[in-house]
Parts: structure tokens; C-alpha cells; sequence
């Protein structure tokens, strides 16, 4: 039996940290750009898992390494190839528990590799995020962040959310560049 496909747009609030600082680039108003993960599709595994049973869990990656692919400059850098991405995992139920019917929030750590002509930038983002209950087999919600905004799908590869709770996923995304936006400024 193929995997279901759960369509969720997580909200993110980026609270990005930056190890080639972005302001590496030049500081002027850029076009957006955009990312996504095309066939690249990076692996997460919860724990406990996510179900019918609201839980307080954390998450992982459990794959390799993924990679996006961009219209253009990432933060007014030109990628010279795929950017990597690596979601290094956090938190589900960080304001209460969460269950795969009522959906809820959470946090993590994701980060982007940007190949350039002088060399690698790496752009390190903490995150918040929230998404809805499960409906007509899907989860969606929306995600906005420090540097990086868009929609995430999770393929699931175990569990169901019902007789089992769903431990992997494979993830796809397609996300939005733009300057930094502090926490205080997101509604």
C-alpha cells in the first residue's frame, strides 16, 4: 500500500541565528527568491509519535542531507548549485499537547548550506511553527519566519495517526527568501 500524502504548511517563526552572517550580503531591498526541494525529500522521525492522543514529542531528521533549488539569490547570495538543507529537529506541543486531529505547534532547527563563487554561506534558523488537524488526509497550516516563509508536505512513511501514531515522514517544501523579520514584528 503507497504512502498517504499529508499536505502540511507549517508556520515558522525563523529565529535564525546566521554562521556566514547574512549580512555578508550587500544590505539593499532584493527581489524574493524562491526555494523548494523538487525530488530531494529529507526524512523526520517523531517521537513519541504523532496520534489521536494529544503528546508532547520531539522530531528529528532521519535521512540525508536535502537539497532546494532557487530562482535566484538566497539573501543576496547567488547559489552556484543546490543549497542543502538539514533540519537538525525540536519540539511538537511547546504551548500544549498535540494530536493528529486537532494539530498544534512547535519549534526547530533547520540548516541552509548555499553554495557561491567565493565559497560556502551557511545560514543557521531556529523555528516555530503551527499546523491543523487532520482532514480529508491532509495537515495544513501556514509557516513565517526570520529570513524564510512557505508551504511544507509530509509523505508519511509509518503510521497512520489513528491505529498507530505516525513516527516518519518524508518532507517536501517550497519556501520564500526574504530579510529578517524580528518576532515582534510577525502577527
Amino acid at each position: 500500500m503507497r504512502t498517504r500524502l499529508l499536505a502540511v504548511s507549517v508556520a515558522v517563526a525563523m529565529l535564525g541565528s546566521v554562521s556566514t552572517a547574512a549580512s555578508g550580503a550587500p544590505n539593499v531591498a532584493r527581489a524574493e527568491t524562491v526555494c523548494t526541494n523538487g525530488e530531494s525529500r529529507e526524512v523526520v522521525t517523531f517521537t513519541p509519535g504523532l496520534s489521536e492522543t494529544p503528546t508532547v514529542g520531539s522530531w528529528f531528521s532521519s535521512g540525508d542531507v536535502g537539497t532546494e533549488e532557487c530562482t535566484g539569490p538566497v539573501l543576496g547570495y547567488e547559489p552556484t548549485g543546490p543549497v542543502t538543507i538539514r533540519h537538525h529537529g525540536g519540539r511538537v506541543g511547546t504551548n500544549d499537547p498535540d494530536s493528529c486531529s486537532t494539530g498544534g505547534e512547535g519549534f526547530g532547527v533547520a540548516t541552509h548550506t548555499i553554495p557561491t563563487k567565493d565559497g560556502t554561506k551557511t545560514i543557521v534558523n531556529t523555528f516555530t511553527f503551527t499546523y491543523g488537524g487532520l482532514s480529508h488526509g491532509a495537515i495544513t497550516g501556514t509557516f513565517e519566519g526570520d529570513y524564510y516563509s512557505g508551504t511544507v508536505a509530509f509523505e508519511v512513511l509509518e503510521g497512520d495517526c489513528v491505529t498507530k501514531p505516525i513516527t516518519k515522514a518524508r518532507i517536501a517544501f517550497a519556501g520564500t527568501w526574504h530579510d529578517f523579520r524580528a518576532p515582534r514584528e510577525r502577527a
